[in-house]
């Protein structure tokens, strides 16, 4: 502490951070007159350097800085230091000297005026009583044009020396507070480096490692090497309540055990709360959420255990909480506010993927169950609206599906044919010598569709005819010299001529093949076959009336057991697609034809009502109508028929 000789002094303030960095006195000599006399002294800056190395924080660092300010100038009324609080814009208060009630508004305003025109300012004002005078200094704290805070001193003369040397002292110990700003940003900086080079390390070894349990035991021994804990303990949920999983450097254990037991209830402690608890917390403010915990379990396992500190951090992702982290910290060691941070940090950063992890470690029964319960939170928990909607949707479709009865019809493919179809066939062999008419062509009764060479025939009648004159002469003359020997013979021989004779008539006759009915020609083209060879029974054509008609349905043999004669149903043409032609079920036939890798049944059917123009071999497809049954059974009976006979494949 410096003396003052003199009601006043000025002093000057010659000083170097290289010399208080090394510890040495810094002198501040008075080089203007004071009174009548001089003023040497010193002042201990090494008090303040000692301040800034005990200090752990800005607070207790401008605090001290205050008092030794207050000694150092004379007429020291009072000061303060602001801070710019985290992520905020507001300067708070972090220090106030002297301690007690003090009208601040002043310095506060000229604090204001000192942050908008970033420089220090110096105001005169005057006092309440008569004759004395104050002076107020304020002086922003700025590192590169960045604000973090600001300094207000209020001095109780106005005496230009003491003020000049108030001033040069206030710069000087702003340099010192933006010093430590400066170093703790960059501890903070350091900090955030390991705490992210930890984690990432942590990440990768939880990562290289595919079974659980061996991916905890890893982690809680590393965890125990690398922040030096006596031990590290990890909780993981299942089936609602905590289990101990794994212990650092303890392979096994039984969770029957006390310890575990203790364990177990700390870590059940913070998973009910919510939060993070520390034991003793370093947070000294008796308002702190932290301080309303209830920590009965970690005083216990505290007490119980040889340790000084005991934290335990939440493994959780949103919305969710996995596992618990219990750090037990070795005698000695003082639970930080850092320790806090990086405890909560590990827990947010390992918890996704411990997870993925132990989902895939499950069996899996425990994979369905997981999946169950996941589904079942989405769809009653207060999140998720989207799929509420869709399971709500779900569920009333399928409600409607079960309930709405609906007309059950059996599907088949179907073709028309004639009531009635005759072959026109070859009547003996021969070549085809005339061909008027093909498929599709319409025909009258006795019209000629074909006709066969007859010139052969033709030939063989003159000499059948030619025979049998003969034979009649030869039978003439044996009566007209009763020759009853050759009489006979010659008459069994003109019998067999005119037997030939009628035969080859016949055939003549035959030779033009004629429609039996008026009708359409559904198959035979021999327009390209003429003079072709054919035996006799070939069929040529096929010929079915015009006016009767019936209706064939190939039905799925899976669908035959529905069908019964009588039902009705309608069927649409592919020629005739605006057309609903309704049919009843007469016969159903009892041989099943495999066509097209299938096997079905020929249901015939008949035209009921108005009957449009139709044409053999039209096709479309025709519903049988079977009777009523719901949505879901209609659409879900191929499926379940299936499941039936695969099972009954399988089954012993």
């Amino acid at each position: 502490m410096h003396e003052l000789n003199k009601p006043h002094s000025t002093r000057s303030l010659e000083s170097s951070s290289g010399n208080v960095s090394n510890g040495h006195t810094v002198r501040l000599m008075a080089d203007q007159t004071v009174g009548k006399g001089r003023l040497q002294t010193e002042l201990p800056f090494k008090d303040f350097k000692f301040a800034l190395e005990k200090a752990s924080n800005l607070n207790e660092l401008a605090l001290a800085w205050l008092k030794l300010y207050a000694g150092e100038v004379d007429n020291f009324e009072c000061g303060m230091v602001l801070l710019k609080a985290e992520n905020q814009e507001a300067l708070l208060p972090i220090a106030v000297w002297p301690e007690g009630q003090h009208d601040l508004q002043a310095l506060t305003q000229l604090i204001q005026s000192a942050v908008k025109q970033n420089n220090i300012i110096q105001m005169r004002v005057a006092g309440k009583v008569p004759g004395l005078n104050y002076v107020h200094l304020a002086m922003p704290i700025a590192i590169e044009s960045t604000l973090y805070g600001a300094v207000a001193i209020a001095l109780r003369n106005d005496d230009v020396a003491i003020s000049r040397f108030a001033h040069n002292l206030l710069k000087w110990g702003i340099a010192w507070l933006t010093q430590f700003i400066w170093r703790d940003g960059f501890r903070k900086n350091v900090q955030v480096s390991e705490r992210a080079a930890l984690v990432a390390d942590l990440l990768l070894l939880v990562s290289e490692k595919q079974v659980f349990q061996e991916v905890l035991l890893a982690l809680v021994n590393d965890l125990a090497v690398r922040l030096q804990l006596q031990r590290v303990s990890l909780g993981w949920i299942e089936n609602g309540r905590i289990q101990v999983k794994a212990i650092s450097h303890t392979a096994h254990f039984q969770q029957v055990d006390e310890t575990i037991k203790q364990l177990a209830y700390a870590m059940e402690e913070a998973c009910d709360q919510a939060s993070y608890i520390a034991v003793p917390h370093p947070e000294v403010d008796a308002n702190s959420i932290q301080n309303r915990l209830i920590t009965t379990d970690h005083q216990q396992l505290l007490s119980t255990e040889s340790v000084d500190a005991v934290a335990s951090f939440l493994l959780q992702s949103p919305g969710r909480i996995n596992g618990v982290l219990t750090f037990e910290y070795a005698t000695g060691r003082k639970l930080s506010q850092d320790d806090v941070l990086l405890g909560e940090m590990l827990g947010s950063a390992l918890a996704p993927l411990l997870t993925e992890k132990s989902r895939a470690d499950r069996w899996l029964g425990g994979k369905f169950d997981a999946k169950l319960k996941k589904l079942k939170s989405m769809l009653l928990g207060d999140e998720h609206p989207v799929y509420k909607l869709a399971a709500a949707s779900l569920l009333l479709v399928l409600t409607l599906l079960f309930l709405v009865q609906a007309d059950f019809r059996i599907t088949a493919k179907t073709v028309i044919e004639g009531l009635v179809q005759r072959a026109a066939v070859a009547p003996f062999d021969g070549f085809i010598a005339q061909a008027p008419v093909r498929a599709g062509d319409h025909v009258k009764a006795g019209q000629r569709v074909a006709g066969l060479d007859n010139r052969d025939l033709l030939l063989e009648k003159a000499r059948l005819d030619s025979e049998v004159a003969q034979n009649v002469r030869k039978y003439r003359d044996a009566l007209v010299k009763h020759d009853r020997a050759v009489a006979s013979v010659s008459a069994a021989q003109l019998d067999q001529a005119e037997a030939e004779l009628a035969l080859v008539a016949e055939k003549l006759q035959r030779a033009d093949i004629k429609a039996p009915f008026d009708g359409i020609v559904v198959s035979g083209d021999l327009s390209q076959k003429l003079g072709a060879p054919v035996e006799q029974g070939n069929v040529l054509f096929e010929i079915t009336p015009l006016d009767a008609y019936r209706i064939i349905l190939k039905v799925d043999e899976r669908d035959i057991s529905y069908i019964q004669p009588g039902q009705s149903g309608q069927m649409t043409l592919t020629g005739l697609t605006n057309d609903k032609l309704a049919f009843n079920v007469k016969k159903v036939t009892p041989v099943a034809v495999a066509e097209d890798g299938m096997n079905y049944f020929r249901v015939e059917a008949e035209l009921v009502g108005e009957k449009p123009v139709l044409r053999p071999g039209m096709e479309g497809v025709g519903k049988i109508s079977v009777g009523e049954d719901s949505v879901w059974r209609i659409w879900t009976r191929r499926f379940f028929d299936w499941l039936s006979i695969s099972l009954w494949t399988w089954m012993p």
